[in-house]
């Protein structure tokens, strides 16, 4: 009885406290008691403009104009395009972006076949090819019908029927990453010429699978964090290869160097493929996509729009510390901060000057920004092309280029999402958001043609319709849309009729480009011979070689081909020993191990060439280590220290008995000068930091000077340690030399 009053009491007095503490709280009354500010009157809308009331605002280079290719209601929100054999477009539909931040639905996207009936060179037809699709970011046509890019997956889509809808749609691979904000998935499906898609997988990455896989069949999933993918379509198979960028990647004519974008970084290089990489699990490598726009995200841009009221109030705002993220130096705009859809004009409409320069969309500045390209040692570099004005710009804030397409008629299409707000609306603070509706513009969107002053439009080739004969011929049209296409559908065919002619291409077509392209052609339909690879390595033009090299891999036991592939460690030009230090990977032997040691002599100093080579070291290393410590010259330069110091390291993490005996030997030939000795040191040390077990079997040395070595190292190092002479960062090298030793 007592225990009950207690807990009655208790219970009584929790209440009158809740009561008292209730009582004196506001009440919740966000129209009179909010103390955050009203940022309305600061953040007026801005109304679109019709389709030709945005063209009147758009300013080219002169000698260029912009026209209308396709505008609402034909299509809303274009993201990314391709077209198919018959020069019909097939256009991704994205209603959905910013959807999650507004309150107004706008339905999921699709994919809509654009068809030119009258051609007249403005697209009046629009099907919906498929649709019902949750946020489809690519596209690219194959055998027929498409693949999309919708994450999670890729689908393969096709209308068998003839009523212009798919009603085939599968789904091949999936795990795709996706975010909130759209902006970082998988997009710019491109077909290569080795007869595969190179698929980028955006910032999301993703664990890839393929979809239809029985538990017999299964293969474990590729991590394409930081990586793109390689698409066989025949066999429906999928490889990891170098990537990274977010929106946005295009290949040159010679699918040579790959081209990606960052959000504030306007081009990147792709600087090798890292399918070489992956032979020396060893190797540690730099990231593949690196800057190559001298002044990177300080890139100035020339902008002709008004600066958005919200992004005024965002940079003040965050200048203050109201709200998180940086004040990017107190400027609103006027840089790179949604640079996207970067592309290589390929096209033979525009002036020839214009060929294999790039071009990058800036849709928070509302422009088209160019670059030229200059070789780089095995580089490039990316020089701004227009000092004093943009490419394209616009005086429309609803102007948003996201992506490019090379034209079957031989211009460049621009892509116009044609959006009030191009910003994620995550990224926005929501005292900002509330005042805006983030999907404004859903229901609209744009695609212009821009070509050269007096351009005559001309209906598309229906290439299609050609025999495989005719198609083998384009190889040589001054036109990319023509060459991809006709690459694309002999390999689709697989119709042996086209191996006589591609052979006769190979051999004597004046176009180089034609030339490779046929080799490749040959390839897909598994009827290439070594005889043209060897041709091809003796080419004139350096960039046949280039690929010959890259051809010559799968022809690795062939002696006439290994013969022609040596030489070329000493080619004149650099990117062609730069391809040679990657395939001398794929031959075994001690005049591939000379010929590497020969671009080490040549190149070393070359970060890029270096990695090159190491790729290549595989399983010989201690054999390269010791052809290098025999060349005096080598041991002497920085370069060739740190190329024998990476081989060290290479052979200590491996842990190969033979690897590491040979490794003593050759220690034991150095000199006793000061060079050598410093050097020995340094192999030491590279190679025993690697495991314990390689640390037991250097000091189980019988002799020699490896035992030496770290009997001295720990004499030395038990000295410096202790010495308060000594600097920190001398004491605490002495103290890791130590740990390593022991």
């Amino acid at each position: 009885m007592k225990a009950r009053t207690i807990r009655r009491a208790l219970l009584l007095s929790l209440l009158i406290c809740g009561w008292l503490v209730t009582s004196q709280l506001p009440a919740a009354n966000p129209k009179t008691d909010s103390t955050e500010p009203d940022y309305s009157a600061e953040l007026p809308r801005i109304a679109p403009k019709s389709p030709e009331e945005s063209l009147k605002s758009m300013r080219l280079k002169a000698g260029f104009h912009a026209e209308i290719v396709a505008a609402e209601p034909l299509i809303r929100s274009p993201m990314a395009m391709d077209f198919d054999e018959f020069g019909r477009a097939f256009v991704v539909e994205l209603p959905e972006y910013n959807q999650y931040g507004s309150l107004k639905p706008h339905g999921k996207g699709a994919i809509k076949r654009l068809e030119d009936t009258d051609g007249d060179g403005r697209f009046d037809k629009a099907t919906v090819y498929v649709d019902d699709l949750n946020y489809p970011t690519a596209v690219a046509c194959w055998d027929g019908g498409i693949l999309v890019g919708v994450a999670p997956d890729i689908l393969f889509c096709k209308d068998t029927d003839g009523d212009g809808r798919a009603d085939v749609r599968r789904t091949h691979f999936t795990g795709f990453g996706q975010d909130k904000a759209g902006e970082g998935m998988l997009n710019s499906f491109r077909w290569r010429i080795d007869n595969r898609f190179h698929i980028p997988t955006g910032l999301d990455g993703g664990e890839i699978v393929a979809a239809q896989s029985s538990e017999a069949t299964k293969t474990k999933p590729i991590n394409v964090r930081g990586q793109h993918l390689l698409l066989e379509p025949r066999g429906m198979t999928i490889e990891a290869t170098s990537g990274g960028g977010q929106h946005g990647m295009s290949l040159d004519d010679w699918n040579l160097r790959g081209f990606v974008c960052g959000n504030s970084e306007p081009v990147h290089l792709l600087m090798y493929d890292g399918r070489y990489l992956a032979r020396n699990p060893y190797l540690q490598a730099p990231a593949a996509a690196i800057n190559i726009a001298p002044e990177g995200k300080f890139t100035k841009l020339m902008r002709l729009s008004e600066v958005e009221p919200w992004r005024v109030l965002r940079t003040r705002l965050r200048k203050a510390g109201a709200i998180p993220g940086s004040d990017e130096g107190g400027t609103a705009s006027g840089f790179f901060t949604g640079a996207t859809g970067i592309t290589v004009y390929r096209g033979d409409a525009w002036p020839s000057e214009f060929r294999g320069q790039l071009f990058v969309g800036e849709v928070a500045n509302n422009l088209v920004y160019r670059a030229r390209l200059e070789p780089n040692g095995v580089g490039m570099t990316a020089h701004r092309a227009d000092p004093d004005a943009e490419f394209l710009a616009s005086t429309d804030n609803w102007f948003r280029p996201v992506q490019f397409a090379n034209a079957p008629d031989g211009t460049l299409y621009v892509l116009d999402m044609y959006r009030e707000l191009i910003e994620g609306a995550a990224f926005l603070a929501p005292q900002i958001l509330k005042h805006m509706d983030a999907s404004a513009g859903a229901d609209k969107g744009r695609i212009f043609r821009i070509a050269p002053d007096g351009f005559q439009f001309k209906p598309a080739s229906r290439l299609g319709d050609l025999p495989t004969v005719e198609l083998v011929r384009l190889f040589e049209h001054p036109n990319a849309w023509h060459r991809d296409t006709a690459s694309r559908l002999i390999y689709q065919r697989q119709d042996r009729v086209a191996v006589a002619p591609l052979r006769q291409l190979a051999a004597t077509s004046p176009s180089p480009l034609a030339r490779v392209m046929a080799l490749y052609s040959l390839q897909g339909l598994s009827a290439l011979e070594p005889s043209s690879i060897v041709t091809a390595l003796k080419d004139p033009e350096p960039k046949v070689r280039e690929h010959a090299l890259r051809l010559a891999e799968s022809f690795a036991d062939q002696a006439d081909v290994r013969e022609a592939v040596l030489p070329l460690a000493d080619d004149s030009d650099q990117r062609v020993r730069y391809q040679a230090a990657f395939t001398l990977g794929a031959f075994s032997g001690d005049e591939a191990a000379r010929a590497l040691g020969k671009l080490a002599a040549r190149d070393g100093a070359d970060s890029w060439m270096q990695l090159a080579i190491l790729s290549s070291v595989g399983q010989r290393r201690g054999e390269f280590l010791a052809l290098l410590l025999q060349d005096r010259e080598i041991r002497k330069t920085p370069h060739g220290r740190a190329m024998l110091g990476a081989v060290a390291s290479q052979i200590g993490a491996a842990n190969v008995k033979n690897d590491f005996a040979l490794f003593l030997r050759q220690l034991d030939m150095l000199s006793s000068d000061a060079a050598d000795k410093s050097l020995a040191e340094e192999l030491v040390k590279n190679l025993v930091s690697k495991q314990p077990s390689v640390r037991e079997l250097l000091s189980g040395a019988t002799g020699g000077k490896a035992k030496e070595i770290i009997a001295a190292m720990i004499r030395d190092a038990r000295a410096a340690a202790s010495d308060e002479q000594k600097s920190p960062t001398e004491r605490a090298t002495a103290v890791r030399t130590l740990a390593t030793a022991n």
